[in-house]
């Protein structure tokens, strides 16, 4: 068995096309890309001409992710980013409290209120007191946590950590942020059923006319997804499939305001 590659190694995320073994019916190249489990100032991996044993590892989540499978309508998971320094607010910001409710257990919570199939929690290595913030909410069967060992790779390195574990048959993602608190079970609603009308497209919630979050992508993107790297998310996919964006515009009680800083907080909490 004989792999072909052409591989650019970069701080924490290998970028590489591949002829797999059982190539697409089209024939045509596959670009992916893997996030590392090592320091993301390192290359973790490069994948070499004639390196066969990397190139198989390599491929493992190429063909997952990439060749062609199944998808079920109602597996529509969802991805909160929770693992960010809070370098803006000099302190942990997810466990800050509104109306005596942590900000990140009420994300969850509404998350886990709506219809996702499943929802999937992506915080950094020492964040116990995210999980602590939680509760209850922490056991949850619909929730899973997943560790992001180097947040500082940027929000896209948290972005692949949580597509790792989707579900092999979900038709799409919401990539949902952790900072904002304002987001209820019925806005993800009225986005799931959006999606679920034209599940081709890119579902983007609007407020006046503004884009905003949390955005919803078909499986047929997430080998893109897994390519972002930095603090972007996947800005850089919209900005390639401008024409599958469908904008929806959110009601006008959908307050979608995030927390950076001090002032940020201080703002939510003198509006309730």
């Amino acid at each position: 068995m004989k792999y072909f590659y052409r591989s650019q190694a970069l701080p924490g995320n290998a970028v590489t096309e591949a002829l797999p073994p059982h190539p697409p019916q089209n024939g045509q190249k596959i670009r992916w890309a893997f996030s590392c489990d090592r320091n993301p100032q390192e290359n973790c991996f490069r994948a070499e001409p004639g390196n066969q044993m990397q190139g198989i590892l390599s491929l493992v989540f190429l063909l997952d992710m990439t060749m062609q499978r199944p998808t079920s309508s109602d597996r529509i998971e969802g991805i909160i980013l929770a693992a960010g320094l809070s370098t803006r607010m000099g302190m942990p910001k997810l466990t800050l409290e509104i109306e005596g409710i942590p900000i990140i257990k009420r994300v969850v919570r509404a998350a886990l209120e709506s219809e996702l199939h499943r929802v999937i929690l992506v915080i950094g290595p020492s964040d116990s007191g995210t999980v602590d913030a939680l509760g209850s909410v922490a056991t949850d069967p619909r929730l899973l946590q997943v560790v992001n060992p180097y947040p500082q790779a940027g929000m896209s390195s948290s972005m692949r950590t949580g597509m790792e574990s989707l579900d092999r048959k979900a038709a799409g993602v919401m990539i949902l942020l952790g900072d904002q608190p304002g987001i209820t079970g019925n806005v993800i609603n009225e986005l799931l059923a959006a999606f679920r009308s034209e599940q081709t497209k890119i579902i983007v919630p609007c407020v006046l006319g503004r884009r905003t979050t949390p955005v919803i992508f078909p499986a047929t993107l997430f080998p893109e997804l897994m390519e972002e790297a930095g603090d972007i998310g996947g800005r850089n996919v919209l900005k390639r499939h401008a024409d599958q964006v469908v904008e929806f515009e959110m009601s006008q009680e959908y307050d979608d305001a995030d927390l950076d800083t001090p002032e940020d907080l201080d703002k939510i909490r003198s509006s309730r």
